[in-house]
């Protein structure tokens, strides 16, 4: 059998991305791969599988959030059961490999993810005699020592291709450095250990406001200021500057006033004829009835439905891709430099 060219499906999500085919694996037998996600979203199994006793496992995935309003909509509601059922399994997994620790099947286990610490506060229903007593002298720092606020809004960056300034990448690392470093020792016993050895990491520069040490409130707000934004799916700088905000209403007023205009003031135009109808009943009549016989011979319908939306993703992405380029991603990665912070933290 000749030999299997070797291919990564990582990255390669269901229902975005087409799958890897790999057709000469195995004889009569189509492989087509995936995301390794949909199967093990930790590589946990794999590592269990090869006899590891000791498990440093670092949850990067987005955990599911609280929803006070969740969308009543077909397409929320099917977004929000797959986000459940994403918990569960990760839920599942790790009970498993917490079961493996008790049991002394695993050495040690470190399980880390960037909710880590922080609280969850309990809701009482309408009329409950029995309200949840909230402690009014909670830390606002995770065990770990960033504040909660903080690492809420960190544990909510978008995990997608997206642009990342420096303060959202340092304030990660930082983040993920300290609950590493603590949760180490407290996980992981009879592990060799060699001298504390402390290292001035360029990432813990922005660690200060993270905590907020007294002296720096500017720099902290600022700091929250930029995390806050970091899980929206676009317009992030158009968040963060007043300008581009206003820009943002003056030109979503003109947009609408123009359609307005359009509708009532502009050529009258005849969008549906009776010709335009008896010609789609016709094409949806004709596809219904020798659309599958057409289909096995040249699969016409699919190749026109590729092509066509190539064709509106190729130009819409161009354009909208070089717009922000071009002007707003280099705003947004100068607006989240690390200097200007550590500038307002000199200042104060």
């Amino acid at each position: 059998m000749p030999a299997c060219e070797p291919r990564a499906a990582s990255s390669c999500v269901p229902g975005l991305f087409e799958p890897i085919n790999l057709p000469k694996v195995f004889p009569d037998i189509a492989v087509r791969l995936v995301d390794g996600g949909v199967h093990d979203n930790q590589g946990i199994e794999a590592l269990l599988n090869e006899g590891c006793s000791i498990l440093l496992v670092s949850d990067g995935s987005g955990q599911m959030d609280a929803q006070n309003r969740p969308g009543k909509g077909l397409f929320s509601s099917l977004a929000r059961s797959n986000s459940i059922l994403q918990a569960r399994i990760r839920e599942a997994e790790y009970r498993d490999i917490a079961a493996r620790r008790r049991s002394s099947l695993l050495r040690g286990l470190m399980f880390i993810h960037l909710k880590k610490g922080l609280d969850v506060m309990p809701v009482d229903w309408i009329g409950c005699e029995d309200p949840a007593e909230v402690s009014a002298e909670r830390n606002p720092l995770t065990p770990y020592g960033i504040r909660k606020d903080v690492q809420e809004h960190i544990s909510a960056i978008r995990t997608d291709l997206d642009s990342f300034h420096e303060v959202e990448a340092y304030a990660l690392m930082t983040s993920g450095y300290r609950m590493a470093e603590y949760e180490f020792t407290r996980s992981v016993r009879g592990f060799p250990r060699t001298p504390a050895v402390s290292i001035d990491w360029p990432f813990l520069r922005v660690e200060p406001p993270m905590k907020r040490v007294a002296g720096i409130d500017h720099a902290y707000k600022d700091l929250v200021r930029l995390l806050k934004v970091s899980n929206c799916q676009a317009f992030k700088i158009w968040q963060l500057s007043p300008i581009l905000r206003t820009l943002g209403w003056v030109l979503l007023v003109v947009a609408i006033a123009g359609l307005l205009l359009l509708a009532f003031r502009g050529p009258e135009r005849q969008l549906i004829t009776l010709r335009g109808l008896v010609t789609t009943g016709l094409v949806l009549a004709g596809g219904t009835i020798f659309g599958k016989s057409v289909m096995r011979v040249v699969r016409w319908r699919d190749t026109l439905k590729q092509i066509a939306l190539g064709l509106v993703l190729c130009v819409a992405g161009c354009v909208a891709g070089g717009l922000h380029l071009l002007f707003f991603d280099g705003m947004y990665l100068r607006r989240g430099r690390l200097d200007a912070l550590l500038q307002r933290m000199k200042a104060e």
